[in-house]
């Protein structure tokens, strides 16, 4: 199986996909008009067939306005995408990937367009490390 792990964001959305077993950081997208077809060529060129979207979930773990609008978010690009999907709470992720950014040396000019792919890479590993 071929996952393709998004993570969402208002302006930026970072996709990762997994190969044997292990998340990868793939690219960071726009977010905008052309991002369904910008997925679904990155969904053909790498055979996904299966999609984990990051769920934005408040600190407590309850939801907040932001868990609806990126869960109607990720149903939307599921469908156009023609893949199942299920969702996967996302708290903290993008901090754990800026700091892993920063421990690397990266600073935080270029650590912006960079952490969104490495957020959705650590979304995909906690989830195939769940399932195995």
């Amino acid at each position: 199986m071929r996952v393709l792990a998004l993570d969402l964001g208002s302006v930026r959305v970072g996709v990762a996909i997994s190969a044997a077993g292990i998340a990868l950081p793939l690219t960071v997208l726009e977010n905008g008009p052309k991002l369904k077809a910008k997925l679904m060529e990155i969904v053909r060129e790498q055979k996904a067939d299966w999609l984990i979207v990051g769920q934005p979930m408040g600190l407590s773990g309850t939801p907040t306005a932001a868990t609806i609008h990126f869960a109607e978010m990720a149903a939307e690009i599921a469908e156009a995408l023609g893949l199942p999907y299920e969702l996967v709470d996302e708290r903290f992720s993008s901090q754990i990937a800026s700091k892993a950014l920063a421990e690397a040396g990266v600073n935080s000019r270029n650590r912006r367009g960079k952490v969104d792919d490495l957020a959705a890479a650590g979304i995909l590993q906690a989830w195939l490390d769940s399932c195995g």
